[in-house]
């Protein structure tokens, strides 16, 4: 039979480890994004002389895929991520013409996503804008 010493030791360590293995996350724990979901809409940008349709599906980290259309009935694959402050970084494929890299930023407002960005396309840096709403995504 084990003597109360030893059974009291024994609880002591279970204690110890239940409460170091339930230490929680941490100082930074992640947070669900507030732009997750679908969204459908379109951008423009005028300094590209561009305009199209939209979407993207952001994922509870901030990741995100989607198409990004052009002009001409283009369309290529968009991906990224969006963070909680609202910083999207990004960049959409197109086979026939090359990538679009993109940075910016987006606010939820209504229901509504928005953005400003800017692409790089080419060596040369172009503004675009962007809207969406709660939609299917990608």
């Amino acid at each position: 039979m084990m003597s109360k010493r030893k059974w009291m030791g024994l609880a002591t360590c279970a204690m110890s480890l239940l409460i170091v293995g339930c230490g929680g996350a941490g100082t930074n724990p992640t947070l669900p994004n507030l732009y997750r979901g679908g969204w459908t809409g379109s951008w423009a940008s005028p300094s590209l002389n561009e305009a199209s349709t939209i979407t993207l599906t952001v994922l509870a980290d901030g990741s995100f895929t989607g198409t990004m259309g052009r002009s001409g009935g283009q369309s290529g694959n968009f991906s990224g991520v969006i963070n909680s402050q609202g910083r999207l970084t990004g960049a959409a494929g197109f086979p026939a013409s090359g990538n679009y890299i993109i940075g910016g930023t987006v606010t939820l407002t209504n229901g509504t996503l928005t953005g400003s960005f800017a692409i790089s396309y080419l060596g040369q840096q172009y503004l675009g804008t962007f809207s969406a709403a709660v939609g299917s995504g990608a």
